[in-house]
């Protein structure tokens, strides 16, 4: 029926563009994602990273995230947005390498 579609739409404001990646994705359409197909403190895989929304979201719904990206661009800007949402220092694993650094 009509109500059963309606119920499962779900309808988040998404700006009509975005400087950070041609195709960001709103981070509250993601948390609700994540809030609904992940347990509390849980691991969330996301194998396109984007502009990083998953990551944001699970900043904020205290999940842990494995990202990737494969364009060293859009990985920046991940990382970029990840260290401005958080006052972290991001760090490369293998040498300790901050973004700036590496």
């Amino acid at each position: 029926s009509i109500e059963e579609l309606a119920s499962s739409i779900i309808s988040v404001p998404k700006p009509a563009k975005s400087d950070l990646h041609p195709t960001t994705k709103p981070v509250a359409l993601i948390e609700r994602m994540v809030a609904n197909s992940s347990p509390a403190k849980g691991l969330v895989l996301d194998p396109f990273g984007g502009s990083g929304s998953t990551l944001m979201a699970c900043e904020l719904l205290g999940r842990s995230c494995r990202t990737m990206e494969l364009d060293p661009r859009f990985a920046e800007v991940i990382i970029r947005r990840w260290q401005d949402y958080t006052d972290g220092q991001a760090l490369r694993e293998a040498d300790g390498a901050t973004l700036g650094a590496a």
